[in-house]
């Protein structure tokens, strides 16, 4: 009788370690998933920020474009990477539209009212990481040196 009261309690501690193993990785599965979650939305966050950023950036640089008057061109940097990913600004008739590649994100800004004045025209890239703004015959463009 005692042989088998210490056979049974040598399979209750299996078992037992067994199910502790199963709770610590579903404990470290849940802790992974948490972190991976708020890590993107974090990386999310910032590409938000970035993009209102860069298109204000380029607002501003429109708007001074507009001071310097007629066959004015203003060139300014742009930053390598949103966050990590490649992006293209394009002058649309609504404003300044950063759009993210790859990601779908897309951020519009509009211009103090100077796209009811002028045309917008032209996009550039990360690429180029310099842009170049023109005014000339009431179209304002956009595009790499």
């Amino acid at each position: 009788m005692i042989r088998m009261f210490n056979s049974r309690k040598g399979q209750y501690s299996v078992i037992e370690q067994v199910i502790l193993f199963g709770l610590g990785i579903a404990v470290l599965t849940g802790f992974l998933t948490t972190f991976q979650n708020f890590g993107e939305e974090a990386k999310q966050e910032a590409m938000d920020r970035q993009s209102r950023l860069l298109a204000e950036l380029v607002r501003m640089n429109i708007v001074h474009l507009e001071s310097l008057g007629e066959k004015s061109s203003i060139r300014f940097s742009l930053p390598e990477k949103l966050a990590g990913e490649g992006y293209r600004i394009n002058l649309t008739d609504d404003g300044v539209a950063v759009q993210v590649i790859g990601t779908g994100s897309n951020y519009l800004k509009g211009c103090a009212g100077l796209e009811d004045e002028y045309r917008f025209n032209g996009s550039v890239t990360n690429i180029y990481n310099k842009g170049v703004l023109k005014l000339e015959n009431n179209k304002i463009v956009l595009g790499a040196p």
